[in-house]
């Protein structure tokens, strides 16, 4: 991938374009940022919006709105040309994985004991950290998949739990995938049936990975996916799980792949007895 060009290359006028611009910007240019915003609405067309971006340069790193001015400037014309709509999408994308990136994730031992954090962009194998999921089951007895966005930097495009989220500072098993639930799908549960626990090691991450289980009547037109997060959702029976995960493993994530009938063995035991409804 090219890196990205400065934010200097990018804004730079042809001394025509400066002549014709300056008497323009000077009566709202006083600061450096205020010059900065200016000219990134100058390179997007959208000088009627100029304020917007001279704050976001007083308050947004240099780097962060580089990458997003790239991508609008990149951006082929054939898929939508407002420039100025296309940057404010992606800059809020980079905002929110940087954010992401930033989270202080909890740490554990081989005990599952809390030992300390770490910022969710230094995690190594050597960290141990923990995983929720949920598992949704319909009233046929069928499961309820999520495929991840092509966004996530880990396995995207590919299926798994309908809820998934790491736990941060502050969080417990419980409450991080309640709010998980309500953050990808929109959905409010109270109390999930628990299922297992166990240490994952695979694909150079070490995760204590906590199940939950919810049955649910509810339609999949009603849940408010996440686009960030989820890019599809989808029923699917136990008997279909384990015919497409023999004929292409791939197509889930390793952790549930690996692992896939033993998951379903538990999700399926003595269902019946044990429902939690949303």
């Amino acid at each position: 991938m090219a890196k990205p060009k400065s934010i200097k290359d990018l804004l730079k006028n042809s001394q025509s374009e400066i002549l014709q611009n300056i008497s323009k910007s000077a009566k709202y240019v006083k600061h450096d940022f205020q010059d900065l915003g200016y000219r990134i609405a100058l390179k997007l067309n959208d000088l009627s919006h100029r304020s917007l971006y001279m704050r976001l340069s007083k308050t947004v790193p240099e780097p962060t709105l580089t990458k997003a001015l790239s991508f609008a400037l990149d951006y082929p014309l054939k898929y939508g040309n407002n420039r100025a709509k296309i940057f404010m999408w992606k800059l809020k994308e980079i905002r929110s994985l940087e954010r992401e990136e930033d989270e202080q994730i909890i740490l554990v031992n081989e005990k599952d004991e809390e030992i300390g954090t770490k910022r969710r962009a230094e995690l190594s194998h050597d960290d141990i950290y923990r995983v929720s999921s949920l598992w949704i089951l319909n009233e046929k007895k069928e499961i309820l998949l999520a495929k991840r966005s092509m966004r996530k930097s880990s396995f995207p495009g590919r299926w798994g739990p309908a809820v998934t989220g790491t736990n941060a500072f502050g969080e417990t098993y419980l409450t991080n995938i309640i709010k998980e639930a309500k953050e990808e799908l929109g959905l409010s549960i109270k109390s999930p049936i628990e299922l297992s626990k166990r240490l994952v090691d695979a694909n150079s991450k070490r995760y204590f990975s906590k199940k939950f289980m919810i049955t649910t009547s509810k339609d999949i037109s009603t849940f408010k996916l996440n686009q960030s997060e989820v890019s599809e959702l989808k029923w699917f029976s136990r008997e279909k799980l384990s015919q497409l995960n023999s004929d292409d493993p791939s197509m889930f994530i390793p952790a549930f792949s690996s692992n896939i009938e033993n998951i379903l063995k538990e999700i399926f035991k003595d269902q019946d007895s044990r429902i939690s409804l949303i």
